[in-house]
Order: structure tokens, then sequence, then C-alpha cells
């Protein structure tokens, strides 16, 4: 028997569950390390409707592989390969959708079963910070659509605005500003004091949103009044 969080309802309750076992030569048995708090934890909390749940997705292990001991966890998602947006190799959006911590075992436990594809190698000074891997994944799949999305401007200044500077709106600056040195990027966040990293990285803070100000709005906050912001800031034709 091991100790895990279980996810019952509104309530997280640490309790002693079965040792989970690999079904698949693809699966390993790793020991936990550490593992994020995501928004989307918080999401299916507050929903209630979630019984039995071992969550978490931001993980990072401790397995011996080939020599190495340390590995970040990318959410591995397993479509089902028979919906339509399987059938149309849109994999991402299947219906029947598997993923660890959201509707599989994930990693609010001592031991957690992961599969050997997504564990990444990490050699940190500090471990825990592997638990941003997964969030930045994202980040770099975002990519390909913000690319897309500038491809529609003629116009040589595109203004791009991140709503929410929680974490997934600083990575986002991050990788944005790293790549895109000279397009002006700004960001909003309803608690101000969450915006004071971003004007070292010279990206300009926005107190108070005018509509259509920008080409180019990334809504990162998940909430309801954050994607209220980037509808009421974007502009007409902008994405």
């Amino acid at each position: 028997m091991i100790k895990a969080v279980v996810m019952k309802g509104h309530s997280l309750q640490v309790e002693s569950v079965k040792c989970p076992v690999p079904q698949a030569p693809s699966e390993v048995l790793a020991d936990v390390y550490a593992v994020g708090i995501c928004r989307t934890d918080h999401h299916l909390l507050k929903t209630g409707k979630i019984s039995k749940l071992i969550p978490g997705h931001e993980v990072v292990c401790r397995v011996n592989i080939k020599g190495e001991e340390t590995f970040a966890v990318l959410n591995n998602e397993i479509p089902c390969l028979q919906c339509l947006y399987c059938k149309e190799e849109r994999m991402s959006h299947c219906e029947n959708l598997r993923e660890l911590g959201i509707n599989e075992p994930g990693g609010y436990s001592q031991k957690f079963v992961a599969p050997i594809d997504a564990l990444i190698p990490i050699n940190f000074k500090l471990p825990i910070v592997g638990v941003f891997t997964e969030p930045l994944s994202c980040v770099f799949h975002f990519l390909t659509r913000f690319n897309a999305a500038l491809a529609l401007f003629k116009h040589p200044i595109v203004k791009v605005l991140i709503v929410g500077a929680g974490v997934s709106g600083r990575l986002i600056a991050l990788v944005l500003r790293e790549q895109f040195k000279d397009i002006p990027i700004y960001v909003t966040d309803s608690n101000g004091l969450a915006t004071a990293w971003a004007t070292p990285l010279g990206i300009q803070v926005i107190q108070s949103l005018e509509s259509d100000s920008h080409h180019i709005v990334i809504e990162c906050s998940g909430s309801t009044h954050g994607l209220e912001s980037a509808s009421h800031a974007v502009m007409r034709g902008g994405c």
C-alpha cells in the first residue's frame, strides 16, 4: 500500500491505496519527487463531480532507466483513435481522451505508473523546477498557433496582449520575448502585484484595458473575467 491524495467531490483526502502496477512494457513504476499544482486541478475540485481520482499531471519522478534517475513527466494524452477527431488526426481533441491526473491516476501519490515515452530526463540543481516542463510544452505547442495568427497581419507592428500573469502567462511572455524581440508585448492581470516580473523583460503592464486595442490577445487566466477582458481588447479582425 502507498499514500495518495484522492479527490472526492469538493474535498481532497490522503488515503492508503494499492500500489499501482505497470500494465505494459511501455510503462514503468516511478517514485514521485514533486508535483505542481495547476489551475486545472482547482477546476476539477470546484466541479465537485470527480470521484476517487488521484490528480496531478505536472510531475517530477525518480526511476532508474539507462542510468538516468530524475525525470519530468509530459502529460501523456492517450487518444481512442476511433472518434471523429482522431480519424481527422486531431488527437488532442479526442472525445475519449485519457490524461494522467485528469481521468487517469496522476502524481499525487508516493508512486505512480508513467508511460516511458512521456519521461523527459532532467538534471537541474533543483529538480522541483522540472514541474514546469509540462506547462512549458504547452507553450511551445501554442507557438504554432501564434505563428499562424501572426501571418494574418501585413502591418509591421503587431501588438500582443497577454491576459493573466500567472505561470502560463509568464512562460508565454518569456518565450515570445526570446523568439520575437521586436514585437511589442503587453500584459494585464486583475492582481496588479502579479505583473511585477514583466517590466524587467521589456514587457509593458496595462492596468486599464481599452477596447479594440491589440491585434493578438492570449488568454492565460483560465477565468470568465479573463475571457471577457480578452474579447474586449482584441481588435476587429484580430485573434
